[in-house]
């Protein structure tokens, strides 16, 4: 009985997906930054703890996921 009710919910829950409308603008845009920024920012990272670049690696990889969210190609 109990595994006719996990059943059953999880088909609940799939249908509740099944069912939202993907809206490209519902996603995040990024900043873009200039070749000068892009070069300040990478010197500075030469100067910076690894604690503190790891962080900037997630961030990076948030603006990709951001692009593929828009269907954007990602580099």
């Amino acid at each position: 009985m109990l595994k006719t009710v996990y059943v059953a919910a999880s088909f609940s829950l799939l249908a509740g997906c099944a069912s939202t409308v993907f809206d490209p603008r519902a996603c995040p845009r990024e900043r873009v930054y200039t070749r000068a920024e892009q070069t300040a920012i990478a010197d500075a990272m030469m100067r910076t703890p690894p604690v503190i670049v790891g962080a900037l690696v997630d961030y990076g990889k948030l603006r990709d996921q951001a692009r593929a969210c828009r269907g954007e190609r990602v580099p």
